[in-house]
């Protein structure tokens, strides 16, 4: 009976963790939009405070029908509750109660479903793009206040040492809370100099999912399918922006499409030679076919664009080796001249690995061996590794795996990592 119980305790524990980490950012974003950021610490303590009292009540009353609303009402109370004792505010007592009674008759769940859910992350995504901040600083606050993004999983995504995530989220706030920033959705005044923030940091979300920076599991779905969700709420507010937002669209539903068949049965990570493309979702491919499509409507060619047309090029290839290579090196050409960052050009090399020569590859990626953030970089040291074993120098390729594998902080990519090191191993 004892074992029955931990057992139970334990599936209460996993089923509260994931539905959480689900839906902090949402729930984070909800709080925020009504209590404003002056309180945000308050609101994380408030948000983690709902989860606490979700693993302690639903193990004995259930469930409830709708956990989402749960904890969102569970959080609200912990703050109404701040604010009512006057913890939150520095005032006179009468303050404080004018302040509370602004949030007495808040919605219903099934009121805050209809009227919060629809764009208070939308709000909560373009205070974060505020121009004040730098491009890392909007980014960094973006994935912690709507992603629900942990230090770790930050520093992997923007490739920043966790104490640097830490610093960044600090200073964030404090120049927002200093220029007394609203939550609100800016006007088309404000909207250009704050979307191109807002469309990266949805596509690093989207990318935190196809390819999970740490962790047990290679992929989070769920993450994918909320950063599309996101972009679609762009899509219906922002009809002037639609070639970019479409083409972005386009490249998510491309690449979500083919999810299913990134891992085999037992969870791990297959090589693209070795997917299964009968698992590929048409449905989700269409649809990024069609968003693809919309996108060249306009003069604007940007990233997403190229980056969509790359990811196309994948899909209309019916087996690994019908893959149009030449072309992908070609969009890539384009994209680094367009965003010369390393990681586009490290990329790069691979295509350029496919399509041509190992040697050729060598060479375009030994151009991004000095930059310091590739040198703690899992992928770069990994693609090193291959690069060098296909040239024959099996020592320096082991060599090349070995930091991989210390510098990856994902179970299902350091297991291949290791793979390919163990046949190396036999050829040293």
């Amino acid at each position: 009976m004892a074992e029955n119980n931990r057992s139970t305790s334990k599936q209460m524990a996993i089923l509260v963790e994931n539905l959480f980490r689900r839906e902090s950012g949402r729930l984070t974003a909800k709080i925020l939009s009504v209590f404003g950021l002056e309180h945000y610490n308050a609101i994380e303590d408030a948000v983690q405070e709902s989860l606490l009292r979700a693993l302690d009540t639903w193990p004995y009353y259930g469930v409830p029908a709708n956990p989402a609303g749960w904890l969102y009402q569970t959080a609200r109370r912990v703050m109404l509750d701040a604010l009512k004792h006057g913890r939150l505010v520095n005032a006179k007592n009468a303050q404080v109660a004018a302040y509370y009674a602004q949030f007495e008759n808040l919605p219903n769940d099934h009121d805050v479903v209809e009227e919060y859910q629809r764009d208070s992350q939308l709000r909560v995504i373009f205070l974060c793009a505020h121009p004040r901040l730098t491009r890392e600083l909007q980014l960094t606050l973006t994935l912690k206040m709507v992603g629900g993004f942990g230090v770790t999983e930050i520093s992997q995504a923007l490739l920043a040492a966790p104490v640097a995530v830490k610093r960044r989220i600090s200073r964030a706030l404090a120049i927002l809370r200093a220029t007394d920033t609203p939550c609100e959705l800016p006007g088309a005044a404000e909207l250009s100099s704050r979307i191109d923030a807002v469309l990266t940091t949805i596509y690093l979300m989207f990318n935190e999912g196809y390819k999970a920076a740490a962790g047990q599991r290679l992929t989070r779905p769920e993450l994918c399918q909320e950063a599309v969700r996101l972009a679609e709420l762009l899509l219906d507010g922002f009809p002037d922006l639609r070639p970019v937002i479409d083409a972005l669209l386009a490249l998510m539903y491309l690449n979500l499409g083919r999810i299913a068949a990134r891992t085999g049965d037992l969870g791990d990570l297959l090589p693209m030679e070795q997917q299964d493309r009968t698992r590929w979702d048409q449905s989700l491919i269409a649809r990024g076919i069609l968003h693809l499509r919309r996108s060249a409507d306009g003069d604007m060619v940007s990233r997403y664009h190229i980056e969509a047309a790359i990811a196309a090029c994948h899909c209309a290839a019916a087996e690994y080796h019908l893959t149009d290579w030449p072309r992908i090196v070609q969009l890539y050409d384009q994209l680094a001249t367009l965003v010369p960052t390393p990681i586009v050009r490290l990329n790069r090399s691979v295509a350029i690995f496919k399509a041509r020569s190992t040697r050729e590859a060598f060479e375009a990626l030994q151009e991004i061996g000095h930059d310091t953030a590739m040198a703690g970089y899992y992928l770069f040291h990994a693609v090193r590794g291959e690069f060098l074993a296909n040239i024959g120098d099996h020592p320096a390729a082991y060599e090349a795996l070995t930091t991989a594998m210390k510098l990856c902080h994902n179970r299902i990519e350091y297991d291949l990592l290791a793979k390919k090191r163990q046949r190396l191993k036999v050829l040293r």
